[in-house]
């Protein structure tokens, strides 16, 4: 390898280092827009509008003069004029009735052509224009798409890619509530009539169809604070098994959810009294009914967080006695709220 090129590669590692650090440090990408030699109105106003609309989106717009040839080699030939990421080429018919837009896109090593029919009508001018910064952003696309692990991964400036996100489509959201999913979450029941606070875990299964869904929830133990009487207490622990249908929106990233629903409900009561009273245990079983609504926040593809209120009836009631007085009664109704995370299968 002689001296001259030596000196010549060096020279030319150093222009491509200074000019991926001025990319870095925030100069825009270029882009070559071929100047028209015609004297067409429409044409002339629909270049200027296109270099504005680049220049408003952050590029740099280079203005190269239309090369002798066919259209094909004019926007290939325009990008040697200029470090470029694509060439802007546009013409029109003899009768003025059809334009044509040439794009050289050098990110990707394509050219296409569009072939427009505008007239002499007022939008001319702007259909040009639109339309040529659309076929521009539509042959980036490739850049943003993943191609098979055996091709070459395509790369460009950034601002070329935040210019195309706009276009680009959004990524599938899993329907989460539109198959299996799985919940788990804490839930506080409070009875109205003197059966006060308790809680305790819940677990859910639902399976989702369209906007509807059923689902199967078991709850508890449900564990609250003692009912005291001045001769003795109760502890109780409750525990819920509910089937439920119901509707929800599909989180964007936000939804709302309502439902109804039948079960069964068990209340089991732990007493001691003072002498000459004795305490017992038992339980009682009812039938349960509920109605309810709330709200599901999506936090992942897969994933959400949900909140609900709902209120439950009990039949027949379960009522707690001390010392033949009525201590407390559940279902009358009591209300219930949860906290969750639901997962999709």
């Amino acid at each position: 390898m002689t001296r001259r090129l030596r000196a010549a590669l060096f020279l030319a590692f150093l222009l491509a280092a200074f000019e991926g650090r001025a990319r870095a440090d925030g100069v825009p990408s270029r882009v070559a827009l071929v100047r028209s030699s015609s004297g067409d109105r429409v044409l002339r106003e629909a270049t200027v509008r296109v270099r504005a609309e680049l220049l408003a989106a952050g590029f740099e717009v280079v203005e190269v003069d239309r090369p002798p040839g066919d259209p094909r080699s004019e926007v290939e030939d325009a990008a040697s004029q200029a470090s470029t990421f694509a060439t802007v080429a546009m013409s029109r018919a003899a009768n003025g009735a059809f334009a044509d837009v040439w794009i050289s896109d050098h990110v990707t090593g394509k050219t296409v052509v569009r072939r427009l029919e505008v007239g002499e009508g007022p939008n001319a001018t702007a259909v040009i224009a639109i339309r040529a910064l659309e076929l521009l952003r539509a042959s980036l696309l490739e850049v943003a798409a993943s191609g098979p692990p055996s091709e070459p991964r395509l790369s460009a400036p950034p601002d070329v890619l935040k210019w195309i996100a706009p276009a680009l489509p959004s990524p599938a959201t899993p329907p989460l509530l539109r198959g299996s999913t799985l919940g788990f979450g804490a839930m506080a029941l409070h009875g109205l009539s003197a059966i006060g606070l308790a809680v305790g875990p819940t677990v859910s299964f639902s399976q989702g169809v369209g906007r509807w869904f059923a689902r199967a929830t078991l709850a508890g133990p449900l564990l609250g604070p003692e009912l005291r009487a001045p001769v003795g207490t109760a502890s109780i622990r409750q525990e819920l098994a509910i089937l439920a249908v119901g509707w929800a929106s599909e989180p964007r990233p936000l939804s709302a959810c309502l439902w109804i629903g039948a079960g069964g409900f068990d209340l089991h009561s732990e007493g001691s009294a003072a002498t000459p009273y004795r305490g017992v245990s038992g339980d009682v079983a009812s039938f349960l009914w509920t109605a309810g609504v709330g709200g599901l926040a999506r936090i992942g593809p897969r994933v959400a967080l949900t909140a609900e209120v709902a209120a439950v009836f009990l039949e027949p009631q379960p009522i707690v006695v001390i010392a033949s007085s009525d201590a407390g009664r559940a279902g009358a109704p009591s209300i219930g709220a949860s906290l969750g995370v639901l997962v999709g299968l």
